[in-house]
C-alpha cells in the first residue's frame, strides 16, 4: 500500500471471518490494516481485469478433457477416489461428466480406450450459450468452420479445426437430457 495518509474505515463482518482475517494477517507478519488493504486492492484489481476480459470475450467456455474407456462404470470409482464428483450422467451410461474444482473430465465409452490409442484424449469445450454465437464470433475473427452443428444425445456439438489441424469439439449441453 502506498505511504499516503490513512483513514479509519469501519465495517461489520461475521465474527468467524474477523478471526480468520486476524490469523491470516499474523501469519504474514504484517499489520491487520496492511493485510486488509492489500486484500481489497487485489480484489478490486481482479474485478477490473475480469470485467475487461469479459468485454473482450463474447463466449464463456469451460475446457473439457474426454477419456475413452471400455467400461464407464468400472472406470468411474478410480476417478471418484481421486476426488472427482459426478456432475452429469448420460441416461445410457455411456458418458459421465466429472468435476474436480474447475476441472471437467468426461469418461466416454469407446471400443478403443484412450490408453491404447495414440492421441486418444479428446480436447473439448463446453459452451455456455448458443453454438451459433460462438461460430459468429470465430467467423468474424477469420476462423470459420466447415463442420456443421450436430444434434447429439447430450445436446448439440460442432467441431472446430484449430491451426495445425487439431479438431476441437464444442458441446452445447442440454441438461434435461441427463439424469
Amino acid at each position: 500500500m502506498s505511504p499516503e495518509k490513512k483513514q479509519q474505515f469501519n465495517i461489520y463482518l461475521a465474527p468467524e471471518l474477523i478471526r480468520e482475517v486476524k490469523h491470516a494477517s499474523v501469519d504474514t507478519g504484517g499489520s491487520l490494516s496492511d493485510f486488509v488493504a492489500e486484500a481489497l486492492e487485489a480484489y478490486l484489481h481482479s474485478q477490473r481485469a475480469g470485467s475487461q476480459e469479459v468485454s473482450r470475450r463474447t463466449t464463456r467456455l469451460t475446457p473439457l478433457t474426454i477419456l475413452y474407456v471400455r467400461d464407464v462404470a468400472a472406470a468411474l470409482p478410480f476417478y471418484q477416489t481421486l476426488g472427482f464428483e459426478i456432475s452429469l450422467r448420460e441416461r445410457t451410461g455411456d458418458y459421465v461428466q466429472l468435476r474436480l474444482g474447475d476441472a471437467v473430465l468426461g469418461l466416454h465409452k469407446g471400443a478403443v480406450p484412450s490408453s491404447k490409442e495414440r492421441g486418444g484424449i479428446q480436447f473439448s469445450l463446453i459452451v455456455h450459450e448458443k453454438l451459433e454465437n460462438l461460430l459468429e464470433h470465430l467467423s468474424a475473427a477469420g476462423f470459420a468452420t466447415s463442420h456443421p452443428i450436430i444434434d447429439e444425445s447430450f445436446g448439440r456439438s460442432v467441431q472446430l479445426a484449430a491451426p495445425e489441424g487439431l479438431l476441437i469439439q464444442v458441446d452445447e449441453l442440454e441438461i434435461d437430457l441427463y439424469v
